[in-house]
């Protein structure tokens, strides 16, 4: 883990910013124009470390130099950059914090994100956002659930930014097998021989499954299971919800303590591929559809809308004019390529998939499946 899972707790003004989530990212991808981002890493404090202030400055004044080469005007170089500027004068800017920040800045926009991942201190000027490091933390810091699953009693909890909570359960979901009614509750098939206590166990699983997914299904996160063997087996072969981790989290009749299941269940989802990364792995490998691994040709694939899913290794990047590639955008100058191909896909309603280089398809850092 990155970080120890924990309970909410109050933080100092700059640092309330939230993680981005996959929609923050997609509403990121939608700009386009003059796009500032800023990746600042954490500040410990401490002899020898500089305050997330000063080092914004330095950026900034980076971002002064590189605006003017562009040609930008003085009027939108004041209007781009001085709310930023402006941030560099919030006292909390001077204070420690384990995590980096992300800014995102265009004509229009103003985010800030938290990081809780270690992320390279960067500046970048583009016609789109730099947001393959937000993508690389989703996946890193993944949100997900958990299900707790005893006789006894069960939890639902939700890990998200390294924190996470219990919820409450659907009122229509008995928390104890004791306290199920089961009445009217579809019966096994015949061949299934088993005990009747067994059978009135399945039939409190179903009722939980069915209450459960109203929860779980608008949502999309993993569920990582956590219980004793036979518990989980049984929930496994019945449950509904597409997105549970074959990795379970196995407990004593006992209950452990929540922090040290959420700790076990994040290592689990951290080693997970989800259905979305089998099936497009799968259809690249089976050739069922077109696919490249050149990056030129997938940027002006991407960019007419043709990209259905991105794959890329953590950290992909190279370095390139973009606008050669895509004549249309012939004045935008050096750019990161690979995060172009990222938004491009994003924005025309494509996926991109980060996977470790080990199960990357055709051993590439980049390829696409394309949708004609």
């Amino acid at each position: 883990m990155t970080q120890a899972m924990t309970q909410k707790t109050k933080q100092p003004i700059w640092m309330k910013t939230r993680v981005a989530t996959p929609n923050d990212i997609k509403e990121l991808c939608q700009v386009e124009g003059d796009c500032l981002t800023f990746f600042l890493g954490s500040h410990q404090g401490g002899a020898g470390t500089h305050p997330t202030a000063t080092r914004l400055r330095i950026l900034l004044e980076q971002a002064e130099r590189e605006l003017e080469s562009r040609k930008v005007t003085q009027a939108s170089r004041h209007s781009l950059l001085d709310p930023l500027w402006a941030l560099t004068s919030d006292p909390d800017m001077f204070s420690g914090h384990k995590d980096g920040l992300a800014i995102f800045r265009g004509a229009r926009t103003l985010e800030l994100f938290r990081m809780p991942v270690q992320v390279e201190e960067r500046f970048e000027y583009a016609g789109r956002f730099l947001v393959t490091p937000l993508l690389e933390e989703l996946e890193k810091e993944p949100a997900f659930f958990v299900l707790e699953l005893t006789k006894k009693g069960i939890r639902l909890i939700r890990a998200e930014e390294g924190t996470f909570e219990q919820l409450p359960l659907p009122d229509d979901c008995p928390p104890e097998f004791e306290l199920a009614d089961l009445t009217g509750e579809h019966k096994p098939e015949p061949s299934q021989r088993i005990d009747a206590t067994r059978e009135q166990y399945m039939k409190y699983l179903r009722l939980v499954d069915r209450s459960l997914r109203r929860i779980l299904r608008p949502v999309g996160f993993p569920l990582v299971l956590a219980g004793v063997q036979e518990d989980i087996t049984l929930f496994r072969s019945l449950c509904s919800y597409s997105a549970v981790v074959e990795e379970s989290v196995a407990l004593s009749p006992e209950r452990f303590l929540e922090s040290e299941i959420v700790a076990r269940a994040h290592e689990a989802v951290t080693r997970w591929m989800g259905p979305e990364q089998r099936k497009a792995i799968e259809e690249f490998d089976s050739g069922r559809r077109s696919v490249c691994a050149e990056l030129n040709l997938i940027i002006r694939a991407a960019v007419e809308g043709r990209v259905q899913s991105l794959l890329m290794t953590p950290g992909a990047s190279s370095m390139g004019d973009f606008g050669q590639i895509v004549t249309k955008f012939s004045g935008e100058g050096t750019t990161d390529l690979v995060n172009a191909a990222a938004v491009e896909t994003i924005r025309h309603s494509g996926q991109v998939i980060i996977l470790p280089s080990g199960k990357m398809p055709a051993k590439v850092t980049v390829a696409a499946i394309f949708r004609y």
